[in-house]
């Protein structure tokens, strides 16, 4: 079968698939209203499918996923931000560290959720201060993804106790930074 899931439901990469193939046919999709979906593409990113992330990345006329997704970080709409934060998560890239702690400061407390899950995921030890920070967040959701990010990144689960996690950090923090 040519496209994915064989279910009747398309799923994105089924249509970013068929896309592929429609521009193949000689269509010039990027002229297309369907290309200038930011979400949907950075959403694509993250796909575990790697011929389907690089196609994605294509219709975002990008070089680098990484850059194209931190760049994406800054966008105005708050939905672009979060697709973002979630593709960040998917790549696994350490550059995506620094931006994706400026976005536990987001004003939308979707994309400071999808930052502290992405940041969880990739376990880097210089997210743990400004993750134990966002244990403060107004948000629970925030509070939640911080706590699950800390425990992915430190093996210590102290759930959302702000106090105990600053009190073991402070003790532990040298056998994580170098």
């Amino acid at each position: 079968m040519i496209l994915g899931s064989g279910s009747p439901a398309a799923s994105d990469e089924d249509v970013i698939l068929a896309m592929e193939l429609v521009e193949k046919a000689g269509v010039n999709l990027r002229e297309k209203a369907i290309y200038k979906e930011k979400k949907s593409a950075l959403m694509g990113l993250g796909s575990d499918n790697k011929e389907v992330a690089d196609l994605y990345l294509k219709y975002l006329e990008g070089k680098d996923m990484v850059e194209v997704a931190v760049s994406a970080l800054k966008d105005k709409d708050s939905g672009v931000r979060w697709a973002a934060a979630y593709a960040l998560g998917k790549i696994k890239d350490p550059r995506a560290v620094e931006p994706l702690i400026s976005a536990l400061k987001d004003e939308h407390s979707s994309v400071r959720k999808a930052a502290a899950k992405a940041l969880g995921e990739l376990k880097d030890p210089r997210a743990v201060e400004p993750l134990i920070s966002a244990l403060r967040d107004k948000y629970s959701g925030v509070r939640w993804e911080a706590a699950e990010a800390l425990q992915s990144i430190t093996g210590e689960n102290f759930g959302e106790n702000y106090e105990e996690w600053s009190r073991w950090w402070n003790e532990n923090k040298g056998r994580f930074l170098k």
